[in-house]
């Protein structure tokens, strides 16, 4: 394409609008060149050729610098910036989520590395079985098997029980309304309303009823044997429940999600701490130990001591009336618990509610055994415990006889006692009241599973092993 001689350019000259068709003529592939009018001397004929092209090339320009915008118009070009949607504070939540995540699982390894070093220096189990689980699940085991027909039967209705499940998984699905759970383990709304966690323990109740079910629909076995298979099959179910584990505990993971993790960390301090204080064995806590302080916010109630020797202190409480019942009331607590058992809080204390009723109150506040007690037995804290505890009771209080209380072992103790006393015509207890104490122990329930022959032989051989009953937990 020709062009005119022209001065050397100072600017961008600006474009030249070509001349347009005029309807109805046809087009050439080379339309004519149109004359630029006479701008005069100083303008330039430019003769522009129009390429055929859809639309025109966008003009290459240096951009002007960007102006400030609002924070808030900038905000969302950030957000879609980020390839996961979320912004910084979003990011900043992800980092500490994972910073407690990798804390809690560092805080549980050194937990568990520790307990493990503990561990190392202490001698080997006595028995690798000392409940004696194995022998009563082969019994339960070989009688099922005797039984093909009653097992396809119970394989049959694990089978339907899955259709049910299946079935209402269904009809939730179409919009039928969950059932609420009745299980406290599952309390929490994420566990009816989220179908995967519905699903979930739905499948674990069917399973864990069914498995607990077939254990106990075995006839020819020993009826101990049974019971202690039905009860450690009961602890395995209930061990293996969703609510236990956090990848399906709904409540754990929001607990995790609404503290950034930080809820991981405090279980695995706790989980820590446990160990420690079982010296690397775990001892699950029950309270804040840092929480209640004797005589501050727990065993408040105003007493003296009047007698102490090697094996209990006798604690003295005065009526909190004008007048005084004759009768003093001395009370046994089991030699496992302490005395202020009976008086924790001002509002629930048994303590202050006798001396409010006139009593003069005796507690018994048994020691608690080192190794010089190693060698004490039933008739030890008989003789040197509680006869004593009523003769420096009548002696403190002046009166001839007293009413008692024996509460769990301690009851036991008084009902060994009491019929001792009737034997030998000692009537120096008016009255005695027992709380929650057994003397006839065939039906023991549950204790019954531990209080066999074979687990008796282990329990003094680890008493044996540990120089006493006071030692037993450190092995």
């Amino acid at each position: 394409m020709a062009k005119r001689p022209s001065k050397p350019k100072t600017a961008a000259l600006p474009p030249v609008a070509t001349t347009p068709r005029k309807p109805g003529r046809p087009t050439s592939a080379k339309p004519r060149k149109p004359i630029a009018p006479d701008r005069g001397p100083a303008k330039v004929d430019v003769v522009v050729e129009v390429a055929p092209e859809p639309a025109p090339r966008p003009k290459l320009f240096v951009p002007d610098p960007p102006r400030p915008e609002p924070e808030a118009d900038s905000q969302p070009q950030a957000e879609a910036a980020s390839p996961f949607g979320a912004g910084a504070e979003q990011r900043e939540m992800l980092e500490t989520l994972s910073m407690n995540i990798a804390k809690a699982a560092m805080t549980a390894q050194a937990a568990i590395a520790e307990a493990a070093l503990s561990q190392a220096d202490r001698p080997a189990a006595l028995s690798p079985d000392p409940f004696n689980v194995g022998p009563a699940m082969t019994s339960v085991m070989t009688s099922l098997a005797a039984r093909p027909d009653k097992l396809f039967s119970a394989q049959a209705d694990l089978f339907n029980r899955y259709m049910d499940l299946w079935a209402s998984t269904t009809r939730q699905a179409a919009g039928e309304a969950p059932k609420p759970a009745a299980d406290k383990r599952f309390k929490d709304p994420a566990w009816s309303e989220n179908p995967l966690f519905d699903v979930m323990r739905q499948s674990y109740l069917v399973t864990s009823d069914w498995m607990n079910g077939l254990v106990s629909s075995v006839e020819d076995v020993d009826p101990r044997t049974k019971r202690r298979a039905e009860f450690f099959t009961k602890l395995l179910t209930d061990a293996f429940s969703p609510s236990n584990f956090l990848a399906s505990n709904p409540a754990a993971l929001k607990a995790m999600a609404e503290t950034n993790g930080e809820s991981l960390v405090k279980g695995m301090q706790n989980f820590a701490a446990d160990l420690e204080r079982g010296g690397g064995k775990l001892k699950i806590s029950q309270a804040d130990y840092e929480r209640f302080q004797v005589g501050v916010n727990v065993a408040t109630a105003p007493g003296q001591v009047v007698w102490r020797d090697e094996l209990f202190e006798l604690i003295q409480y005065n009526a909190a009336t004008d007048r005084q019942r004759a009768v003093p009331l001395l009370i046994f607590p089991p030699w496992i618990n302490k005395f202020y058992i009976m008086d924790l809080q001002p509002e629930n204390s048994l303590i202050r509610w006798l001396s409010a009723q006139g009593f003069t109150v005796f507690v018994c506040s048994w020691v608690n055994p080192d190794k010089d007690k190693a060698d004490f037995g039933f008739d030890d804290y008989l003789q040197k415990g509680l006869f004593r505890a009523v003769e420096k009771t009548l002696e403190q209080a002046g009166e001839p006889q007293v009413n008692t209380v024996g509460y769990c072992i301690g009851g036991t103790l008084m009902g060994a006692a009491l019929a001792h006393m009737a034997e030998t015509g000692d009537d120096r207890i008016a009255a005695n009241t027992f709380f929650a104490a057994q003397h006839d122990f065939e039906e023991a329930g549950d204790l019954l599973l531990f209080t066999d022959e074979h687990w008796l032989n282990e329990v003094e051989q680890q008493m044996d092993a540990a120089g006493g009953v006071h030692l037993l937990l450190d092995l």
